[in-house]
């Protein structure tokens, strides 16, 4: 679906890179830059502290539906096959942590290995996500696999999973909604 080759590519688009949507994980360094006065939006990183930022740190880019034909039509098949729509978020990390740690999500998520590998746990237990960090379950996953490249995980809804870079990594969460029963 994307490479590093590609990646990289995208992030030198300095108007992509917002800072509503390059997100470092666990990672609460104030970044600052100068600013040319070419640039129409200030609020976008420099390829520069890109870089620095996932040398430390996993981060995501958000709102990745529409960056590549291959993320786009995946976007339109899980759309067609669920009847929701879909949007992109790009992990990529060139060092190994934690990522965000044991957590759920509001959206079902369809995570695709795209380079390298990563951890995936996932434990049958559901929880509010509003309600805050978690802790690392006392009880085993009913999915712990490593990921690499090409691989796919479909994580529901509210259910608690943690993926860990093993590697250096790119990999792209699908959200969708959950299905509303009435």
């Amino acid at each position: 679906l994307i490479s590093w080759k590609e990646l990289e590519t995208l992030i030198n688009i300095r108007p992509l890179m917002t800072t509503t949507r390059v997100k470092p994980v666990n990672d609460d360094t104030s970044y600052t830059w100068s600013s040319n006065s070419w640039m129409l939006d200030v609020n976008t990183f420099p390829p520069s502290v890109i870089e620095k930022m996932i040398k430390k740190h996993t981060c995501y880019l958000a709102d990745c539906s529409r960056f590549n034909k291959n993320i786009n039509d995946f976007c339109k098949e899980l759309e067609e096959k669920y009847n929701r729509p879909v949007d992109a978020h790009i992990f990529f990390a060139k060092v190994i942590d934690k990522g965000f740690g044991v957590h759920c999500d509001y959206s079902h998520n369809t995570i695709v290995q795209c380079e390298g590998k990563t951890n995936f746990k996932v434990w049958d237990i559901l929880k509010d996500p509003s309600t805050g960090p978690f802790e690392v379950p006392d009880i085993d996953p009913v999915i712990d696999v490593v990921m690499e490249k090409g691989d796919t995980l479909f994580v529901p809804a509210r259910m608690l999973h943690h993926g860990q870079s093993v590697t250096e990594r790119v990999s792209i969460s699908f959200p969708f909604k959950e299905f509303i029963t009435d």
